[in-house]
């Protein structure tokens, strides 16, 4: 039936279709006769998903629909559309033919037939403009009914307290708010050689520094070239120690593409200050030290970093894999 289905439904759909064209031109005696066609086809449609191939002429196949699809109430008042603008052929009371019907009758029995075959074509999932059979052959129902949803019993009413007492109004004491300290300076400051003391400031903008100085100690990078890597101009403070910035602009990235890096190399279980200042001959390197690479190249060089870093990943990942499995086997 899926193939029988379709097909009705793509008949129609040509039916309506020149009707539409006859009704347009300068004759469209023809094109109630297409009308009633189309409107047979989708009859036998309906009729072959509920009862198989039908037997009976659609007008009375129509009449066997049980009440129960929901489709059956669409056909009929289709049905009564048709008759009303005298589609259907019939005869005068004195036998004459019946006054061919004018062209807005056609056009909106047309409409009503479209409107009826998008909604059967959706019912039954046919794509009208394909070859395929029908994704849907079974009877159409209603959906059932929601269970009814129980009465919800109120929440039992909360006692009456009385009215609290009004308070005398006191005023509140003054919250006294101590100052606010220094950051603290790091513990390994003077640990590492070649690192000057960081410069002590009160400044709002030092947090950024701070986690910059931070990771420069763990990477064992010397304070000047610290700030060549990131490309920050001005140098040591006067007294010679560490300056305390905001980071702006292409040094925040610089920075996030650093933490980038940090992070994949701890993923690999390898530490900064090793990898970062041990000569790499593959490329991108060239042979340079991966913190000498990054200083030249920027932001463009951190990129190629982090796509080594993941590819050596990937290949020790692989090669162990194959070791797991030669000594299994």
């Amino acid at each position: 039936m899926p193939n029988a289905v379709a097909s009705l439904l793509r008949l129609a759909s040509a039916d309506l279709r020149d009707a539409g064209l006859l009704s347009s031109g300068r004759n469209p005696v023809n094109a109630p006769a297409l009308v009633k066609l189309a409107f047979d086809h989708l009859v036998l449609a309906v009729i072959a998903t509920e009862r198989g191939w039908p037997r009976q002429a659609p007008e009375a196949a129509l009449r066997l629909l049980p009440d129960a699809t929901p489709l059956k109430a669409g056909l009929n008042k289709v049905a009564a559309l048709l008759r009303a603008v005298q589609i259907f052929p019939g005869v005068m009371q004195d036998g004459a033919a019946a006054p061919a019907p004018d062209r807005e009758g056609i056009r909106s029995a047309i409409a009503a037939m479209s409107a009826l075959l998008k909604d059967l074509a959706s019912q039954f999932e046919v794509d009208l403009l394909g070859e395929g059979p029908a994704r849907r052959a079974s009877p159409v129902r209603p959906e059932p009914a929601p269970p009814p949803t129980p009465p919800s019993t109120p929440p039992p009413a909360k006692p009456q307290l009385a009215p609290p007492k009004a308070q005398p109004s006191v005023k509140p004491a003054a919250v006294i708010v101590p100052p606010a300290k220094p950051d603290a300076l790091p513990a390994d400051a003077h640990a590492v050689a070649g690192r000057s003391p960081i410069e002590v400031s009160t400044s709002p903008n030092s947090t950024a520094s701070a986690a910059f100085w931070a990771m420069m100690d763990r990477w064992h990078v010397g304070d000047l070239d610290a700030l060549d890597l990131i490309g920050h101009a001005g140098g040591l403070t006067k007294k010679g120690t560490r300056p305390r910035f905001k980071l702006v602009g292409e040094e925040v990235a610089m920075f996030q593409g650093l933490r980038e890096i940090e992070s994949a190399l701890g993923s690999l279980q390898l530490k900064p200050q090793a990898w970062l200042h041990q000569a790499v001959k593959a490329a991108p390197f060239g042979g340079a030290t991966p913190i000498a690479y990054l200083t030249r190249q920027g932001r463009s060089g951190l990129r190629d970093a982090v796509r080594f870093i993941l590819q050596q990943g990937l290949a020790l990942s692989m090669a162990a894999s194959v070791n797991a499995h030669g000594s299994a086997s």
